[in-house]
């Protein structure tokens, strides 16, 4: 219970811990009012926890809670479906660093099992929840989640899609993103039913993108309409993802582009929006052509 643990508590490592299945378990019930849970907490690394199925479970998070954790490393709990559910990705808005290594069966970032949905429209007919699907990000609260994420950091872990166009719109101060080695990756940016075309201000201080050991990525976001500025973006590194074709840039993008670490063959099937933004950046090209 997080209630349990002392509210001056400032960084908590869990590690090995074969039999733990929930960090935190927290029901709420009455009408008096909520106090913050765990307010001071910075980091939280759980590493080596192979039954961990949630990081928050029970009632939703009073306002407040976890606002200050600005560090969160989570590797090889084999059984993480989702990180987080977007109520408890609301409450941290100061997570400067998120890392998350090991984690197979990760389906979302950010995701809630149905039976956590208050949504009646995602209830059997039954009445009964079904708890082995994935409630679809769309349906699920609006607000925003990681305003102040710097880092993100994946690797080895069973993500279709790192998230939807809502919630990459949140990330202004996303500086690098790095993604290894999911294999079954097919976009960055996931299309969900009722995505709108926005404008192209996403992700405006990316400098970094590095996506290493990704054989199922196709694109980097799966719709269409949208083109990337990146006026931020200095380095760009892709290695071993022989099906990423579409980076959708048009021919302004990248204005402070300085080197791109890939193969010339990858530079040749890229589908360019603009030949001009081909000509601009093949100088870049480390190895040199």
């Amino acid at each position: 219970m997080p209630s349990d643990l002392p509210q001056s508590l400032e960084k908590l490592y869990i590690d090995y811990c074969n039999e733990l299945v929930e960090v935190f378990h927290f029901d709420f019930q009455g009408t008096s009012k909520e106090d913050a849970l765990l307010s001071k907490l910075r980091k939280l690394d759980l590493s080596g926890l192979p039954e961990l199925t949630s990081i928050w479970k029970g009632s939703v998070p009073p306002l407040g809670s976890l606002h200050h954790l600005e560090d969160l490393d989570v590797e090889y709990c084999k059984r993480l479906r989702y990180l987080v559910s977007p109520t408890l990705a609301q409450r941290l808005q100061q997570l400067k660093q998120l890392s998350i290594e090991g984690c197979e069966k990760m389906e979302k970032l950010i995701g809630v099992e149905v039976e956590e949905s208050t949504s009646a429209s995602l209830l059997s007919s039954s009445g009964s929840s079904q708890s082995e699907r994935m409630c679809p990000l769309h349906s699920l609260p609006d607000g925003r989640m990681f305003p102040n994420l710097r880092t993100l950091y994946i690797s080895k872990c069973g993500l279709q899609n790192l998230f939807s166009l809502s919630v990459a719109q949140c990330l202004w101060k996303l500086q690098r993103l790095s993604i290894i080695n999911c294999n079954g990756m097919e976009a960055i940016i996931a299309k969900e039913a009722d995505d709108e075309v926005v404008d192209q201000g996403m992700l405006p201080r990316l400098r970094t993108l590095d996506l290493s050991g990704l054989e199922q990525l196709t694109s980097f976001y799966q719709g269409v309409g949208i083109l990337f500025d990146w006026p931020s973006l200095e380095y760009l590194e892709v290695r071993l993802c022989q099906n990423f074709k579409k980076i959708q840039m048009g021919p302004h993008s990248a204005p402070n582009l300085k080197r791109i670490e890939s193969t010339k063959e990858w530079l040749e099937e890229v589908e360019w929006e603009d030949e001009s933004l081909k000509a601009r950046i093949q100088p870049l090209l480390y190895p040199p052509l």
